[in-house]
């Protein structure tokens, strides 16, 4: 009998000799109770739910009562702290030791409280020493109910080196997905610095597009190294008033790749344009330069091509500018995941030397990505161009609301094409100022992410990691994971529901347009025209990637995915 056997005997049998040992009352437990407690601060604070005050918690198999008595350290009433033990002798001993908190006697597959009565529920050890499924789901069942929405479940996994060896491994915890119930896939990173400068902007006085996002423009355009930059609501309106202001429409084609987002697409459709989709390459999943030049070659009334920069891995740019050069195309760059990837030095946005033919960028500030203002966009290139997109921005109005409502502006407009509404409020730009500022920072954590992605992952024969061209300083918005089939005895969909089993967010970049049922039914698209794309569809994943992740929620990835390898290779 293994020693996590004769635990869950022990469990099972209320002996509690061996329920002591398992509480590892000895030199180690000082270790262990300290980790255990330093992590559980840092849990607490970065949900921001310190001080405890009035939040209620449940410590199920509270043993001695210590730990749950310790949560008074975090700003815990004594009223709130509630514990319950499979002992009736260790709830008499805990009640004598902590005699303002309450504790309870009974079996944690039925516990003796209403439904959501608890903020927050402690389960340190307790299914380290299930062994059984069906009592181990009881027991989970159990503590959901009494669990309030919105509150967290604290699990830490204490492991044995060895039978004889009652010290834990390491440090001494292997944090389980804890307190968050579920690893977001990418919570944004926002500062202090934000939210002053959201709150100042609404005591200000001016909420919608004015100096700060003025000032956003000014400094994005001056990061990357454009010429001019345009302040928008998304990466979609960018692209769309960039097709506009090229004055591309009914009768013109626009080059574009199937593995993107189908708001690329949808643009040119808006355009009354017609989208010509093509394959990708295999290693960045980037939109082929050869399959683009055969488009062009091909496609009567081609005006422009539309690159996708995917995952944050800029296309092969030098290739598709060349060919725009020769076919005299306009290029409308999709870099919604790219911001601040570069090619050979050169920013995405800065415009490439030599390239005369129109040139617009499109950027992306959704939740998500690198960079984020809830939602929002920005477009670059020449001032030309961007005035003509401003006009397109807003109503097709000659002057915009900051300067019709100033002290310096005039009542008097015009209206010169029929625009969108597509403008920046100052609320989003006062975000996007303070993100533009971190930015870098936030990149060196990514790239520290990946790191530890490549390294642990890249070891399993069963997966294909990122790649990353010597030229190219990738933006690493995405860290995409290909399945090698062949090799596991699981799917893509189930791999991925495994992982959400283990409280890990993950998700599919993208379905490839030519799968959707519009553009596949309206252009009778077939997958065999993009074979590439499809099966490199068919075994991807996205795993979480960002800047507010640590290194604790990282260690969760890689071993959720380590696991299911493991549990599922040929």
């Amino acid at each position: 009998m293994t020693e996590a056997e004769r635990i869950a005997q022990a469990y099972r049998s209320r002996d509690q000799g061996a329920v002591r040992r398992w509480d590892l009352r000895n030199a180690g437990n000082r270790q262990i109770l300290a980790e255990r407690r330093r992590l559980t601060t840092r849990l607490l604070d970065r949900a921001g739910w310190l001080p405890l005050a009035g939040r209620r918690v449940l410590d199920v198999g509270s043993g001695t009562g210590a730990e749950l008595a310790w949560f008074r350290e975090v700003g815990a009433r004594d009223a709130n702290l509630v514990g319950i033990d499979l002992l009736p002798e260790r709830v008499e001993a805990a009640s004598k030791s902590y005699p303002g908190l309450e504790f309870h006697a009974g079996n944690a597959e039925r516990l003796p409280f209403p439904d959501s009565s608890f903020d927050l529920v402690v389960a340190c050890t307790l299914f380290s020493s299930i062994l059984d499924e069906g009592m181990a789901a009881s027991v989970a069942g159990e503590i959901q109910r009494v669990m309030r929405p919105g509150g967290g479940l604290l699990w830490y996994d204490f492991r044995y080196d060895s039978p004889s060896n009652p010290n834990v491994r390491g440090v001494g915890a292997r944090r389980v997905r804890s307190l968050f119930p579920f690893l977001p896939f990418a919570p944004p990173l926002i500062g202090e610095e934000e939210v002053d400068e959201v709150v100042q902007t609404l005591r200000g006085g001016w909420l919608t597009t004015g100096p700060r996002a003025q000032q956003f423009e000014e400094r994005f355009a001056d990061f990357v190294g454009a010429p001019g930059a345009l302040a928008l609501n998304s990466a979609t309106s960018a692209m769309h008033v960039a097709l506009a202001a090229l004055g591309i429409g009914e009768g013109d084609a626009v080059v574009s790749t199937t593995m993107t987002f189908c708001s690329s697409i949808h643009v040119i459709e808006h355009q009354r344009a017609t989208p010509v989709l093509v394959d990708v390459e295999p290693d960045t999943l980037n939109i082929d330069p050869e399959k683009v030049e055969d488009a062009v070659k091909k496609t009567p009334g081609v005006k422009a091509i539309l690159p996708v920069h995917l995952y944050g891995h800029p296309a092969d740019m030098d290739a598709i500018y060349d060919i725009a050069q020769r076919h005299g195309l306009a290029v409308v760059e999709d870099a919604a995941h790219s911001l601040p990837a570069r090619v050979d030095g050169r920013m995405i946005g800065a415009p490439k030397p030599g390239f005369d033919q129109p040139n617009l960028v499109a950027f992306s500030f959704y939740a998500t990505k690198n960079l984020t203002t809830g939602e929002g966009g920005m477009l670059t290139g020449p001032q030309a161009l961007l005035d003509e997109a401003r006009v397109w921005s807003l109503h097709g109005m000659s002057r915009d609301a900051f300067k019709r409502y100033t002290a310096e502006g005039s009542w008097r407009y015009e209206v010169v094409a029929p625009g969108f509404k597509y403008n920046m409020p100052d609320i989003q730009a006062a975000i996007g100022l303070h993100q533009l500022k971190r930015l870098e920072e936030m990149q060196r954590r990514r790239r520290a992410i990946v790191g530890q992605y490549d390294e642990a992952l890249g070891q399993l024969e069963e997966l294909e990691t990122p790649v990353a061209r010597p030229s190219v300083e990738s933006a690493w918005h995405i860290y995409l994971l290909r399945l090698r089939p062949e090799t596991l005895s699981i799917d893509r969909a189930a791999f991925i529901e495994e992982l959400r089993r283990r409280n890990i967010g993950a998700s599919v970049h993208f379905i490839p347009v030519h799968l959707h049922p519009y553009y596949r039914d309206r252009y009778q698209l077939q997958p065999e025209q993009f074979p590439v794309a499809q099966s490199n569809f068919e075994r991807m994943l996205s795993l979480p990637l960002s800047p507010a992740h640590t290194d604790d929620d990282v260690g969760d990835v890689i071993e959720a995915v380590t696991d299911i390898v493991r549990k599922h290779r040929r």
